[in-house]
């Protein structure tokens, strides 16, 4: 039993298209596991800079404590003010750090979601569909 041309033309009509959308499914699905990984090293980022910025400002703090009592200087309110000064810049700057690297954690994983491999697919087999008025004409 043999193809006519015709027949054979709209398979490969057909077939191109849908290839070319499992092949865009693949490509959707590693990025889609990468940008996971993405997320998850940003996140784990994100932790460590909290861990070390805090450890660094603790550092700070006792170097400067240390200085003070080395120098025999009395605790008053200069002093204490100080290190409230650099306690709080050093907490806004952490802050602000951590909040970038959960941000973009966050963004890794909205484009992790927006990747859709099954529409890929679908969109493939959809522009392989042959036209109504090829099928008509064939048929007639």
């Amino acid at each position: 039993m043999g193809f006519d041309p015709i027949t054979m033309g709209l398979a490969a009509q057909v077939a191109g298209p849908v290839f070319g959308g499992a092949a865009e499914m693949s490509r959707a699905r590693g990025i889609r596991e990468q940008e996971k990984v993405n997320a998850e090293i940003g996140r784990i980022r994100a932790d460590q800079t909290d861990t070390s910025a805090r450890t660094g400002l603790e550092s700070e703090l006792a170097e400067y404590r240390a200085v003070l009592s080395a120098n025999d200087a009395p605790a008053s309110v200069a002093t204490l003010g100080l290190l409230n000064t650099v306690r709080d810049r050093r907490e806004r700057d952490r802050r602000i750090t951590v909040g970038n690297r959960r941000q973009e954690s966050r963004d890794a994983t909205r484009r992790a979601e927006a990747k859709r491999p099954g529409l890929a697919l679908t969109s493939g087999v959809l522009r392989g569909m042959p036209s109504l008025f090829e099928l008509y004409g064939e048929l007639r």
